[in-house]
């Protein structure tokens, strides 16, 4: 039975209907609070948790940077003191190493969206699941449904499957499929889409201008049918939709016209709906943080994400209740469905195995690795007549912010060191001359040209890295200009558009992003041992020539 249904189901039964009963309009209110914790911020942080859940017994918390042994411990803590069991929530869309260390870390969702093979994303899940209910996390904040139409988005990009609805669709249900496998709960968002937008809405609140039948043409195909198809929960977004409700600096957040009219009535969602965190600058700029909660509460959202002042959040939604703004049949209603939550998801952690989860990590992120690496144009050359050259994007240089709101976490001694396994690979295999000096190699070298580029940003910012690094963009063009030259692409496919002599390029291997088991994918692919299979998920706005 689907999740969705057996939350359907749960509701229904008489001790959750009796427990409604016996709790006060307080407690019930707090149910829909979920305030934020970081595992590594010491015992001060976790008293004012545990008194959250002591005097105001909150309905849930949302992890973020810690690492597992210590999220584990510090859940065991609250759970122990909540009288009702609490929701434990994570973004992990691409495995706990999004948010802790000591963890691993999976492909991002626009590698994912290179793959044919969805039962690989299955898997992933699963194994995503698997290791999420070890430490006690019931929810998970995936996988990402925005369909990336907009190549400088600062926000989504990578995180996104790509730009073809039915393919985002296929995945996400295939990655949502997985979690609930696990009896883990997928949460799709960004609704109703994020995707084409140039603003990033933890600074600013991006507006998404486009017409009625534009947005549910396009943004909306994938809710929809992942809601058809039974998927029990959607992260809203913080975006002013002017076509669906014009009101000044109006979020989706706070749009009961949108909640109401678009999700819950034309969609007919019914699951748990949760807001973005509310902390981010997109709503948090226009009210006071107990406001932006109440609002939140009115607009039709089950769970107030990252709550912020929870006392001032509880009295506010309790004076609208008096005032008769929401109904206490209302806040029974959306009270009962929490509880049927935790009904179903009040399953028991186990001892955290930080040596398996390593192990099925690295097993899966080879395989989808492998299965994503895209040759996008030409053929590659023989090992045999081929010299390579490493152009680099200056690492010192990238910003250590880049993640800030999605941050990697990297463990101790496991750390992933760009290149460091290729170049040691290919001095073992003694068929790669490395060019190091910075004179160009001679056109009229009988050695065909690998140029292997690394090192570029995730995000858009500063065009990839490439917009600092321009002796870098100049040595490649130069290249393109003067040599037959094949490309390693170790990063975005949307950077590309910024190397102006790109379809001079011989052969273009894209790897979509950075890791061990993309160099070796990569090795595998050049030697003749494997094929490259993935496809391009996003559309470039050119042909290749």
């Amino acid at each position: 039975m689907k999740m969705l249904d057996q939350i359907r189901n749960e509701m229904k039964l008489p001790e959750l209907n009796d427990k409604l009963e016996s709790m006060s309009l307080r407690q019930k209110i707090a149910q829909f609070i979920h305030v934020p914790a970081w595992s590594n911020r010491g015992e001060a942080h976790l008293q004012e948790l545990q008194s959250f859940v002591e005097d105001y017994e909150i309905g849930g918390v949302v992890f973020f940077q810690g690492d597992p042994i210590n999220q584990s411990e510090w859940t065991a803590s609250l759970q122990q003191l909540s009288k009702i069991p609490l929701l434990i929530s994570m973004d992990a869309e691409w495995g706990l190493g999004m948010r802790l260390s000591e963890s691993p870390a999976f492909p991002y969702q626009m590698t994912l969206g290179a793959i044919e093979n969805d039962q690989l994303i299955f898997e992933m899940g699963k194994e995503i699941g698997r290791q999420l209910r070890q430490i006690g996390v019931h929810i998970n904040f995936a996988p990402v449904v925005d369909i990336n139409t907009q190549a400088q988005n600062p926000v989504i990009g990578f995180r996104s499957f790509g730009s073809d609805p039915q393919k985002i669709i296929n995945k996400a249900w295939a990655y949502a499929q997985g979690l609930e496998a696990t009896g883990v709960m997928p949460v799709i968002k960004h609704f109703p889409g994020h995707g084409d937008t140039k603003l990033d809405s933890h600074l600013a609140l991006p507006v998404l201008d486009h017409p009625n039948d534009r947005l549910e043409s396009v943004e909306l195909l994938p809710f929809k049918a992942l809601i058809e198809k039974g998927i029990p929960a959607v992260m809203s977004s913080h975006l002013h939709i002017p076509a669906w409700d014009a009101r000044k600096s109006m979020a989706v957040t706070h749009s009961d016209i949108i909640i109401h009219q678009k999700l819950r009535q034309k969609l007919n969602f019914d699951g748990l709906l949760f807001t973005d965190a509310l902390d981010m600058k997109a709503v948090s700029a226009f009210m006071t943080p107990a406001e932006i909660n109440r609002e939140a509460f009115l607009a039709g959202h089950d769970v107030l994400l990252f709550c912020v002042d929870v006392p001032g959040s509880i009295a506010e939604i309790e004076k609208s209740v008096e005032k008769g703004t929401i109904s206490e049949g209302e806040i029974d209603r959306r009270c009962l469905k929490a509880l049927a939550c935790k009904q179903l998801l009040n399953f028991k952690p186990s001892t955290w195995d930080g040596d398996k989860a390593f192990v099925q990590g690295n097993i899966h992120s080879a395989k989808l690795a492998s299965a994503s690496i895209s040759l996008l144009k030409g053929e590659l050359p023989s090992i045999e007549n081929h010299a390579i050259e490493l152009l680099s994007i200056d690492l010192k240089g990238k910003s250590k912010e880049e993640l800030a709101h999605h941050q990697l976490g990297y463990s101790g001694g496991r750390k992933y060191i760009p290149m460091e396994w290729s170049k040691t690979f290919w001095k073992e295999h003694n068929f790669w001359e490395v060019q190091s000096t910075p004179e160009l190699p001679p056109s009229n070298s009988d050695k065909e040209l690998i140029v292997y580029v690394h090192g570029l940003n995730l995000k858009a910012k500063n065009q990839f890295g490439l917009g600092p690094e321009p002796e870098v963009l100049d040595r490649l063009e130069k290249l393109l200009e003067k040599r037959n030259c094949h490309l390693v692409w170790m990063g975005s496919p949307y950077a590309l558009t910024f190397v102006k002599h790109i379809k001079r390029a011989q052969s273009i291997l894209l790897t979509y992003q950075e890791g061990l088991a993309f160099e070796k994918g990569v090795a595998a692919i050049l030697t003749g041992e494997k094929a490259a299979t993935g496809n391009l998920p996003v559309s470039l706005g050119f042909d290749w020539g």
